[in-house]
């Protein structure tokens, strides 16, 4: 009631000068003062007024499009000031408060449209360059942003978050020392932003300060200590470090202060799949989707928890539903992918991780997992290919090394083998597989004491390293060292007794020693594990026929030559044995 009262008075005081003043003025007046005061819909019925009386006005609808845009009503405000622009188009913030508008309801291009007139007409206007930064940066177009955001910041070295909105763009691109003094610009204009400490610590903890980034968070909460973001992010940072007892506080604070905050949920849950609490992650997957139905990242991480439960079905039935609701989530189908993949369902995995890359074409996971489906399939150029993409854009994955030297290993390119095993070394120095592995590429050189050196480690890191005593069995064979060569097969095989091929290596070593009752029971034993190894049956043959049991050799030459009538080795000892028999019995 005193507003109105104000209203009143103000008016009657204005009435003699207003009665001067073109038709419209007064209803216009009014309404400036009631959109002054917030009383929206009292500056509507002026304005409206205001406009009856001269529709030729074009304030008055800029002014009626303005109190529509605090109402939220942008549709409205928008034919509000395309009414004043077609009056009267040489008014900058016109435009500007349209592409505001229009980019509210996401029509960046508008928008975008909108702000390039205001700057047209005000080569000063920074606020024009700023909000069309924002426009180009929402439709990811973040170099532009960052020019606009330049001249911005040119015209008005202290305009407000300028530095923060132009440090995102950086970060978007990749370029995160330019963001890191970008945001710290902002913080010496507005040291109790806590966006920008959020940020900082978000910088810091991806470049493994975390003394820093957990300092950028705790001072985001001490400026608000009732934020629920700043308690989510920082949980964040413990989750990266490994602390999740921590990162479950930091959540469940979050949560405590927003009771609906899905994100915190999936946070949350995911720390409880980390930890192998199942149960709880599943429970905080199933808020999150109560709180948001379209909470793809909820379903992903739900279906990731049931596959990882045992539960296919279920798993492919989240996953498909956040891609059903989200069709351009990378994760989604990286994540179904490796279902398909544990299924040994290769061509619907690669299918998935195709669309995943085609998504996000910088997604090394996605890449080393299509590399790795093309492996077991046996397109080893194609894994090999993915593997290279994955290393490039990230070189920093131990394990894309491995894959790749392994590969290497495979076609017999040794030197690219150990460059990619000493790269692996180099990250994880304490990985005894690395060892083993580039142990295998000298071995297969003759570069021996290089090889040695390798398997040694290897052993050190890992004393029950089975394949790590046989490969250096198989090296001190090479080198004629026999009772060391024995010594490591006899280790492997009592590590891990059911690998036939150890048994294949002690057999020939016992048969090149003349130990043939042992070797034959080697042979034996590893005919028991792989009743198909032809090369067992050839071995063993030949033992019988130094034994000069040539009816037994020629058993198993004739079942070797069954299992693979490719084996010369074995077609020449039958072909042997059978001019020996006849000569002997």
């Amino acid at each position: 009631m005193q507003l109105k009262y104000r209203i009143i008075i103000l008016a009657l005081l204005l009435l003699p000068m207003l009665s001067c003043i073109k038709p419209g003025m007064a209803a216009f007046s009014y309404g400036d003062l009631a959109r002054n005061s917030k009383s929206w819909d009292e500056a509507l019925i002026q304005y409206d007024k205001s406009i009856e009386l001269d529709p030729t006005y074009a304030p008055a609808y800029y002014r009626r499009g303005l109190v529509y845009y605090h109402k939220l009503e942008y549709a409205n405000a928008i034919a509000d000031f395309s009414k004043a622009i077609a009056l009267d188009d040489k008014q900058e913030t016109y435009y500007f408060s349209r592409g505001k508008a229009y980019a509210l309801i996401k029509d960046y291009p508008k928008a975008i449209a909108d702000f390039t007139s205001a700057v047209k007409l005000d080569p000063k206007f920074a606020d024009g360059y700023f909000e069309r930064g924002n426009a180009y940066y929402a439709m990811g177009d973040y170099y532009a942003a960052i020019q606009d955001y330049n001249q911005t910041a040119y015209l008005d070295p202290n305009y407000k978050d300028v530095y923060y909105s132009r440090g995102n763009a950086y970060t978007a691109l990749g370029e995160y020392d330019l963001a890191l003094a970008d945001y710290r610009k902002e913080l010496g204009q507005d040291p109790e932003n806590r966006e920008v400490h959020r940020k900082l610590g978000w910088m810091y903890t991806r470049q493994g300060d975390y003394t820093k980034a957990l300092a950028s968070y705790s001072t985001a909460i001490e400026l608000d200590p009732n934020d629920p973001v700043s308690y989510k992010t920082r949980g964040g940072a413990y989750y990266t470090m490994g602390q999740y007892d921590k990162a479950i506080a930091d959540y469940s604070k979050a949560i405590d202060l927003d009771q609906n905050y899905a994100d915190a949920y999936v946070a949350r849950g995911t720390v409880y799949f980390k930890t192998l609490a199942d149960d709880k992650a599943i429970e905080d997957f199933n808020k999150a989707i109560q709180i948001n139905p379209d909470d793809y990242e909820a379903y992903t991480a739900r279906g990731k928890t049931y596959f990882a439960m045992g539960d296919t079905d279920k798993a492919l039935a989240d996953i498909g539903q956040a891609i059903k609701i989200s069709p351009s989530y990378s994760l989604a189908y990286n994540a179904r992918g490796k279902i398909y993949q544990n299924s040994e369902n290769y061509t619907d995995a690669i299918a998935d991780y195709t669309r995943a890359i085609q998504i996000d074409p910088n997604y090394g996971e996605a890449l080393f997992n299509r590399g790795s489906s093309y492996y077991s399939l046996g397109d080893i150029d194609s894994a090999l290919a993915d593997f290279n993409r994955a290393i490039l854009l990230n070189s920093s994955e131990y394990i894309y090394y491995q894959k790749e030297g392994w590969i290497y290993y495979k076609k017999a390119d040794y030197d690219r083998s150990i460059v990619d095993y000493t790269n692996y070394i180099n990250m994880s120095p304490d990985n005894a597989y690395a060892y083993f592995g580039r142990a295998n590429a000298y071995y297969n050189i003759k570069k021996y004491d290089l090889a040695l050196a390798d398997f040694n480690a290897a052993i050190e890191l890992d004393v029950n390293f089975a394949n790590a005593y046989y490969g250096r069995g198989n090296l001190y064979v090479t080198t004629g060292q026999f009772d060391l060569a024995m010594a490591d097969y006899n280790k492997a095989i009592s590590i891990n007794p059911l690998v036939y091929t150890y048994y294949d290596s002690r057999g020939i070593l016992l048969r090149k020693l003349g130990r043939y009752p042992e070797a034959l029971a080697d042979f034996t034993q590893s005919i028991k594990l792989d009743p198909l190894n032809a090369w067992a049956y050839d071995n063993r043959a030949w033992t019988y026929f130094n034994s000069a049991d040539y009816k037994s050799a020629l058993t198993d030459f004739n079942k070797a030559v069954q299992l693979d009538p490719t084996l010369q080795d074995a077609i020449k000892g039958k072909e042997q044995t059978e001019r020996v028999i006849p000569q002997i019995y």
